[in-house]
């Protein structure tokens, strides 16, 4: 057989199986569509029936309600009521206060046996006679006192659409005395229709027993077009029956289609001579208007993907016959391939599952410095920083469970020892891991040092305000936990200003960063030297047992600045300091507590003769109890009404914050806490924005750059409390509320108090006049 003749033989086969395909496919769609056309209708049914049985049994209890009532006004009349006056003008006052109380009551009236009506909640019926109304003489026909009569639908004068519930009145000897009768409010039953209506197209009805319709929901509101009318309903309920039963019919306008949910309301612990229907429904059409859109969707895929198949069956022909000719310029391909990768810039690799490199381009010899030759068939693993190991055996999990890498980062040993990140971007074919990778040391290295800039002083390299206020928290809170003390000492050094006026910035700055290497000799390795600005210093010393033990450390950083230190131009400089020194609990709980303690001994020690520390004898003032709950203490007051019942009301989320934390009360609680605090926190800023406004504060751009800083912190604090956990979680939020008001807003209420009273001296000055 020649090339065209087996050509021409595949090409009828491939189309043979297209052909089959395309059949299997097409009856396949078909089967589906119609079994998603009966699950719609079947789940619509059982919707239908559900919705139908709720509303029988929300009806069915306000029934037996209103008959217990009717039962139980008729009891309380007595054998003599009709004589007694006293009793009839009770039981309407009794009346008018069932009808207030029961929503679905119109009216409620008793008459007696012509018919007259005795009493009523309602004093203009009292007197009228109705001998003629159908639910009189329904009752006096056939007076049985366990009955619940059920008069059938009429107008009122209002034309709503009601109907009446009695009971007959039998006397002594057993003969008809009169009927205990109440009108239902329809608006009542209507809310119980709208309220299972789940779409537009969805209708409910209560129907009586005799075709009378009482009441009708539509879902789409005042628009009822396509929805039948009340003798189909009511033909409807007469062919069911009891039970549930749900079916397809016409209604108009002719050809529209329902699917109609029929139940009759019987309750069983009512003896009722008339039954009520509900029926609920919805419009086939509207119904099945997805599944219809669907269908036309698949179709039309089912038919582009006939159309396509056939056209790109046409194709492969055509190009299967050029497939001979490219075969040829296949090894040229290859030749090609290897030349790119040979010079390609990037690191590229093929590698193992096992992560064994099998072919590697020359730019990793350039950059790492081993031959290829020696680092094709080795593992990875053996060139990697020991840190780095688990994580990169993890990728290649990864890569083995089908998952592309990308943006990997490791670090690789050169031949000289020295290290470089690699960032990789990898995925699997074929069983081998294809992988190009890039040399980021550069922007490695940059990130890093830009992280190390954002928690450390630039000009001495110790910790700056922010890594400070993390440490220290941390050490706070490991204190409370282990029961150990913190110390804080705020260093503020003497002469440094003239050293700095005489000899110039520049010997100014050496002084500072030989204090701040003198300062770390000083401590241990576990605390933290800190540089908050100018030539002020705070040293934390964790996980104290003793005070005892702090006096020792501060002589050691005195001692330390008693050598001189050499400046520019061969000169040298002395400077001292003051070093004043809080404890943790002794004479406070909380950062900034602690912090104005040690500044404050801090003053005191210049006061009194610098060169020398002093331990803080101030007791706390703003004290958490054992289970970390803020007590605002007086001196936290700013003497500003408002502020100072804002300041208590975000003391008081906080602590029910705190308490959730703690308790673990659960995610869901915890997220709801935070979320009203930030609120209410939103609310308590513009309050002081609008005070700052009004009083024109000096420094308010500060202070609201401060309140947005403060709200970035709080809506961080979830993220806060799954890294770092509850603990940490407690004494941050604490710390949070403190400082915004020992740091912002005691200074605005200071400021606020001074113009308020200037004002108010101008107001008795100007009242003088």
């Amino acid at each position: 057989m020649n090339s065209s003749a087996r050509h021409q033989a595949r090409f009828s086969r491939e189309w043979l199986i297209f052909s089959l395909s395309m059949i299997i496919l097409g009856l396949w769609h078909g089967y589906f569509t119609w079994y998603d056309y009966q699950h719609i209708e079947s789940r619509e049914r059982q919707r239908l029936a559900t919705q139908a049985r709720v509303i029988e049994n929300l009806i069915a209890l306000q029934l037996e309600a209103i008959g217990g009532t009717l039962a139980q006004v008729r009891q309380d009349l007595g054998p003599e009521w009709r004589r007694d006056e006293g009793l009839i003008v009770a039981t309407g006052g009794r009346l008018e206060g069932l009808v207030k109380a029961t929503t679905s009551l119109g009216t409620i009236a008793i008459l007696d046996a012509a018919g007259l009506v005795v009493t009523s909640n309602l004093k203009e019926l009292v007197g009228k006679s109705f001998p003629q109304r159908n639910f009189f003489q329904t009752v006096r026909k056939d007076p049985q006192p366990d009955t619940l009569y059920v008069g059938s639908p009429y107008r009122t004068s209002l034309g709503a659409w009601t109907i009446n519930l009695s009971r007959a009145i039998i006397d002594d000897r057993g003969h008809f005395a009169g009927v205990v009768t109440a009108s239902l409010d329809p608006a009542t039953f209507k809310v119980v229709l709208n309220a299972v209506l789940s779409a537009p197209d969805a209708w409910s009805a209560l129907v009586h027993e005799d075709g009378g319709l009482l009441v009708i929901a539509a879902g789409g509101g005042p628009d009822r077009s396509g929805m039948p009318g009340v003798a189909d309903i009511g033909a409807w309920t007469e062919k069911t029956g009891a039970g549930v039963e749900v079916f397809k019919t016409t209604a108009d306008p002719p050809g529209r289609r329902h699917l109609v949910g029929i139940r009759s309301i019987e309750p069983a612990g009512l003896k009722m001579d008339q039954s009520l229907t509900v029926a609920v429904s919805r419009d086939l059409h509207a119904v099945f208007t997805e599944w219809r859109l669907d269908t036309l969707v698949h179709g039309a895929l089912y038919l582009l993907v006939v159309a396509i198949g056939g056209c790109g069956l046409f194709v492969m022909h055509r190009r299967r016959q050029c497939v001979e000719t490219a075969a040829a310029g296949s090894g040229e391909a290859r030749a090609t391939v290897e030349n790119f990768f040979a010079i390609a810039p990037d690191l590229l690799c093929i590698a193992d599952l096992d992560g064994r490199f099998r072919k590697l381009n020359p730019s990793w010899e350039k950059l790492l410095g081993y031959p290829l030759a020696e680092m094709e068939g080795t593992p990875l693993p053996r060139y990697l920083h020991p840190e780095d190991v688990e994580p990169t055996l993890e990728a290649l999990s990864a890569l083995a469970a089908g998952r592309d890498v990308i943006g990997f980062v490791n670090r690789f040993r050169r031949r000289d020892g020295s290290y470089h990140y690699i960032e990789w971007r990898s995925a699997v074919r074929d069983d081998l891991i294809f992988a190009s990778a890039r040399d980021v040391t550069e922007h490695k290295e940059m990130e890093l040092r830009l992280k190390h800039m954002a928690y450390h002083d630039r000009l001495t390299g110790l910790a700056n305000r922010s890594l400070l206020f993390g440490r220290l928290s941390h050490s706070l809170s490991a204190a409370g936990r282990n029961n150990t003390r913190v110390a804080i000492l705020f260093i503020d050094l003497d002469g440094f200003k003239e050293v700095n006026d005489s000899s110039g910035h520049e010997s100014g700055d050496i002084v500072l960063k030989t204090v701040a290497e003198r300062f770390q000799s000083a401590v241990r390795a576990s605390d933290t030297v800190a540089r908050i600005g100018g030539d002020e210093f705070v040293v934390v010393l964790a996980d104290i047992t003793k005070t005892a033990h702090v006096g020792p450390v501060a002589g050691k950083l005195l001692a330390s600045l008693e050598s001189p230190i050499a400046l520019t131009e061969g000169r040298t400089g002395r400077v001292g300091a003051s070093i004043g020194i809080s404890i943790y609990p002794d004479n406070g709980r909380e950062m900034d507590e602690l912090l104005e303690a040690a500044d404050t001994a801090m003053y005191q020690c210049k006061r009194s003769g610098k060169n020398r520390y002093l331990f803080s004898d101030r007791a706390p003032f703003a004290e958490a109890g054992e289970d970390g709950r803020i007590v605002l203490g007086e001196t936290y007051l700013l003497g500003i009404t408002v502020l100072d019942e804002q300041h208590r009301r975000m003391t008081e989320l906080v602590n029910l914050l705190i308490d959730a934390v703690r308790t673990d009360a659960g995610d869901d609680r915890s997220s709801r806490l935070l979320n009203e605090l930030v609120e209410y926190t939103t609310s308590h800023f513009n309050t002081e924005r609008e005070l700052m406004e009004r009083f024109d504060y000096p420094d308010r751009a500060t202070h609201n750059a401060s309140h947005d800083y403060l709200l970035v912190e709080i809506a961080d604090f979830g993220e806060q409390l799954a890294q770092q956990g509850k603990l940490f979680m407690v004494k941050l939020i604490r710390d949070w509320l403190l400082q915004h008001i020992a740091r912002e807003d005691r200074p605005l209420g200071r400021f606020l108090r001074d113009r308020m009273a200037d004002n108010h001296s101008e107001r008795i000055a100007s009242d003088g006049c």
